[in-house]
């Protein structure tokens, strides 16, 4: 009776059960939402491979069509077309600028970092403009012969005849011993000093003759009754042959050779006879009738480093003049005499 019991309730139990299972609605509540469709596998490669951002998917539906053979990419491919991808790309923060985000691909740094390399602070180095210094003026032939009033004979300079009826020294008398006291203008250059001779810009190269101060108002013909043909022969070179007024030698002979040692010197000086001679063969024309113009106008006679007459008369008191006929013509003069169409050439030795 207690068995009968017991089955009859459960099978009332079971009976319950089924009625309640059938009792709800099998159809969907609605249609699917959209976007609740699913990103293909190819959407998926195709953005891991190129960046190419997969469509918006429309509402999860049933497939449109059967499916078709080549048309769809397998996980295997997209492991390792991916994997191949990103084993090219080694970069760790410490490659990538500060602050910068980039995918690490490395062990045990896998996913988004950032940047940690700071570049070095480099100073910008600018090139120098460079400096041209000009090649310095030289005295040689070509120089020489490029300069105005001046002409290259037997290796040395000449100029033309300078200046007319002025004194061989100045303030001693007549003395060939003595040079008379003069100071050299050390400004400006050999050039420029040469320029000025032959223009007659006295205050270029020398300051000081006899006592008088040898300004611009001194220049030209004004001032040829202050200046000597020694004192602007010896500085258009800047410096002082003579360091003291006296130039020695105990005679005639003696201090032509004297004279001659200075005409031959590097520097500037008057001509010594037998080299004027030279020049004046060389050059040919009328190179003894030392003519210029505007400052040696005529026909004039050139003084020289040499003393008296050329047999030894007069020595002690006149210097030596030559030219005026021709080449060799010699003639003497007090040195103090300013008179008589005496001219002067300087000549400048390299």
């Amino acid at each position: 009776m207690r068995r009968l019991t017991v089955v009859v309730v459960g099978v009332m139990f079971a009976v319950g059960l089924c009625g309640m299972a059938v009792a709800g609605s099998l159809d969907s509540p609605g249609a699917p939402s959209g976007g609740s469709g699913m990103y293909t596998l190819l959407d998926i490669y195709n953005y891991l491979n190129s960046g190419a951002v997969a469509p918006t998917p429309g509402p999860f539906g049933p497939p449109a069509f059967g499916p078709t053979v080549g048309t769809m990419k397998t996980l295997k491919e997209i492991y390792e077309d991916h994997k191949a991808m990103l084993d090219q790309c080694p970069a760790t923060a410490a490659n990538v600028e500060s602050g910068v985000k980039f995918f690490c691909t490395q062990s045990g740094s896998w996913g988004v970092q950032t940047g940690t390399y700071v570049p070095p602070t480099t100073t910008p180095t600018t090139t120098p403009t460079p400096t041209i210094t000009p090649t310095p003026w030289t005295l040689n032939s070509a120089t020489c012969n490029a300069t105005t009033g001046w002409h290259w004979y037997n290796s040395a300079c000449w100029s033309q005849p300078i200046m007319t009826n002025v004194s061989w020294n100045k303030g001693v008398d007549s003395d060939t011993s003595k040079t008379g006291t003069y100071t050299c203008n050390t400004a400006g250059t050999l050039k420029i000093r040469m320029e000025a001779a032959v223009a007659g810009r006295w205050s270029e190269i020398v300051t000081v003759v006899n006592a008088t101060t040898i300004t611009t108002g001194h220049d030209g013909v004004s001032g040829k009754g202050y200046i000597s043909a020694l004192s602007i022969a010896d500085c258009v070179d800047g410096s002082k042959y003579w360091s003291a007024e006296t130039i020695g030698g105990i005679d005639w002979a003696s201090r032509d050779t004297v004279l001659a040692t200075w005409a031959a010197a590097s520097g500037s000086a008057l001509p010594e006879p037998g080299a004027y001679n030279s020049a004046c063969s060389t050059a040919g024309g009328s190179f003894y009738e030392n003519t210029s113009s505007p400052l040696s106008p005529g026909i004039n006679q050139c003084w020289t480093a040499a003393c008296g007459a050329a047999n030894g008369g007069y020595w002690s008191t006149d210097a030596r003049a030559l030219g005026y006929g021709y080449c060799s013509a010699q003639d003497n003069a007090y040195t103090s005499y300013t008179g008589g169409g005496l001219s002067f050439r300087v000549v400048a030795r390299p």
